[in-house]
């Protein structure tokens, strides 16, 4: 019986194998990226802003509106808040991030495949990740680019991010992936 499930999982592993090869190849060939960003957490309003990544390791988010930037430095992913001036460093191959910045993507290594569904324009991976999330990611059926994704952390938040006016392997400035505290003068 158990011979019969690890051959079960080997095969739907393997009939994912065709859209995501095509995936990881253009995410492979990519080294950096920016785009504009919609992200909505727990059904709240909508925050917006712009994402730049530049492999391997650099991630910044810009909150249009918000009090706070998320910044990924080659080692740590930063949420810093600056009403308190208070930042949180966490590892990125313990977040989810690690996806978008790793220079060699796999997606055999980063966690159990539970499905890949095609809609139309867009290709579903959702996969289990080591850290107890659920990501959904969602690709362009025939760019194989990313352009969202959804992710139901260990905590049972959700965070829904919609991609637009993305622009591959363009000049970043690197001063974007510089973590730099605001001073507060008393």
């Amino acid at each position: 019986m158990r011979i019969l499930f690890i051959i079960v999982i080997l095969f739907c592993q393997s009939s994912f194998a065709g859209p995501l090869e095509n995936i990881e190849k253009k995410v492979n060939a990519t080294t950096s990226w920016q785009s504009d960003f919609v992200q909505t957490t727990n059904g709240q309003a909508a925050e917006q802003g712009k994402l730049y990544v530049e492999k391997p390791g650099k991630l910044r988010f810009i909150y249009k509106n918000a009090p706070y930037t998320i910044y990924a430095d080659g080692t740590n992913l930063i949420y810093y808040d600056e009403n308190i001036d208070q930042p949180t460093y966490m590892e990125i191959d313990k977040t989810p991030a690690m996806l978008l910045l790793k220079d060699s993507l796999k997606f055999i290594d980063i966690g159990l495949i539970k499905k890949i569904t095609t809609t139309g324009k867009n290709i579903q991976i959702e996969i289990d990740l080591p850290d107890g999330s659920l990501i959904n990611l969602s690709f362009d059926a025939k760019s194989y680019f990313l352009n969202g994704w959804v992710i139901k952390d260990f905590q049972g938040n959700v965070i829904n991010v919609s991609l637009s006016n993305i622009k591959v392997d363009q000049p970043i400035n690197t001063d974007l992936f510089e973590f730099k505290r605001k001073r507060f003068l008393n």
